[in-house]
């Protein structure tokens, strides 16, 4: 199990982009829709690390915690090797499954899945 990205809420993916630059990171992936999770999506690294900034649309899920906390880190992404174990090992361990095993269009259509933990607070699942 790996770090595959921090992902970031952000208002506006342009803005946004240009800060990180400043900070050292480049685009990867330009911004795409993802219309399973109504938002565009663009991905930047900075050496060994990776960023996710999420613009979520008006109709997204995702409104709810931009209109609380506006540009914002909310949640680690993990890639494993077995993506049905995990997701049941960490079930099994108190994380609520809080968005079922999904296609990510932005990650070459791999399977995702969120879940929230007491301690963690939101983490993501990729298939590798």
């Amino acid at each position: 199990m790996r770090i595959h990205h921090i992902g970031y809420l952000v208002k506006n993916i342009d803005k946004s982009r240009k800060e990180f630059e400043k900070l050292g990171f480049s685009v990867e992936s330009q911004a795409k829709h993802d219309g399973i999770r109504s938002a565009y999506i663009e991905f930047l690294t900075n050496g060994d690390y990776r960023i996710e900034l999420i613009e979520p649309d008006k109709n997204s899920d995702l409104q709810g915690v931009m209109k609380r906390f506006k540009n914002v880190g909310y949640h680690i992404c993990f890639e494993v090797d077995n993506f049905d174990e995990t997701v049941k090992n960490y079930q099994l361990g108190g994380y609520l499954l809080i968005q079922e095993p999904a296609l990510a269009p932005c990650i070459n259509n791999k399977r995702v899945c969120f879940l929230v933990g007491a301690n963690t607070g939101l983490i993501e699942i990729l298939e590798k």
